[in-house]
């Protein structure tokens, strides 16, 4: 029986070197995605700044903003957005903030008869912009631990035009 204890002893002290191994190599793979979604995101900003440095854009003007707590595990709160300029699209800028590492928030639009328009997670101190439709009534967010401090941001942007 002695010689069965080793043989087990050896073969879990293997699989714990083989499942440090496979954590090192996703923690490598995490930072790597980490740095593409920075980079992505970075690119999109000077796009955005090109744009509007050439003038080929029209400005984005805020007309609201609004801070909404996640709801743990469930999309139980809705908040109802404010009206929309008529015929205007409109920008919906959302940041994350004081998130716990590694948490990620699933924010969701839907219109008034309770449609889903757009469902995305974002992660701390994560960013995302959506054009939102005219459609748009409320939103909701659920976070993916029991309790959280996190707030999401919400700045909704009308985009004006230049001929007037």
């Amino acid at each position: 029986m002695r010689e069965t204890d080793v043989i087990l002893a050896d073969m879990l002290n293997d699989v714990c070197t083989l499942l440090k191994v496979i954590d090192r190599k996703l923690e490598e793979i995490l930072r790597v995605l980490y740095t593409l979604e920075d980079v992505v995101k970075e690119k999109e900003k000077q796009e955005v700044e090109k744009e509007e440095r050439e003038g080929r854009s029209k400005k984005w003007i805020k007309f609201a903003t609004m801070k909404i707590t996640p709801d743990p595990l469930f999309y139980a709160l809705s908040h109802s957005l404010p009206h929309f300029p008529d015929k205007k699209l409109v920008r919906c800028d959302i940041n994350i903030r004081n998130g716990a590492i590694g948490e990620d928030i699933s924010i969701r639009i839907c219109d008034a008869q309770g449609r889903e328009i757009i469902e995305e997670s974002l992660l701390h101190d994560g960013s995302d912009s959506f054009l939102l439709t005219n459609d748009a009534a409320y939103i909701q967010a659920r976070s993916n631990l029991m309790a959280t401090g996190a707030c999401v941001e919400l700045a909704l942007f009308a985009k004006e035009s230049d001929e007037e």
